[in-house]
């Protein structure tokens, strides 16, 4: 996701909207047992998500803890993991696709991603109190991430086991 954003908040939606696009359509590429698609659109998402997923665990769920609770930023990153788990079983198949039953699970786990996206973008209002030069500032480290272009499956295996946040606010 190369494309600056006037606001931080501008680019927290269209990162949402191309994540939630992204699942919607890997959820139908399951559904029609079209396993290239599938494939080619895990990767995609492997690839545009990432720098999103870094600025969220590493500066943007820091700062909500204080704000909405431990409890609910610990579920935030537990959905990051069965996203993460489903890309990184597609990939992980190569070119054999899953049986039905296999495909119905992966489709329930974009279902649960889709879930995600929507209750996450929810908190852009969080993002939209803080202080203008505090938005330019966190755009600024969300532009810088995007810039390296890491990938959802890199950033993961960089993280230390048990590791979720990396930076504090």
């Amino acid at each position: 996701m190369d494309i600056r954003h006037p606001t931080l908040e501008d680019a927290f939606v269209e990162d949402h909207r191309k994540m939630t696009m992204g699942f919607f359509r890997l959820r139908q590429s399951l559904e029609a047992a079209d396993w290239t698609a599938t494939r080619q659109l895990a990767a995609d998402i492997d690839r545009d998500a990432g720098p999103h997923i870094e600025f969220e665990e590493t500066i943007y769920y820091p700062r909500l803890k204080p704000l909405i609770g431990a409890g609910n930023v610990r579920r935030m990153y537990e959905e990051h993991r069965i996203g993460l788990g489903l890309i990184r079983d597609i990939l992980a198949r190569g070119d054999e696709a899953p049986d039905e039953t296999a495909r119905y699970c992966l489709a329930d786990q974009c279902r649960q991603m889709l879930d995600h996206a929507q209750s996450c973008g929810t908190l852009i209002s969080h993002l939209s109190a803080l202080p203008p030069a505090e938005q330019r500032d966190l755009l600024g480290e969300l532009e810088a991430i995007r810039e390296l272009g890491v990938r959802w499956t890199e950033f993961a295996s960089r993280k230390q086991p048990g590791h979720r946040e990396t930076r504090t606010p």
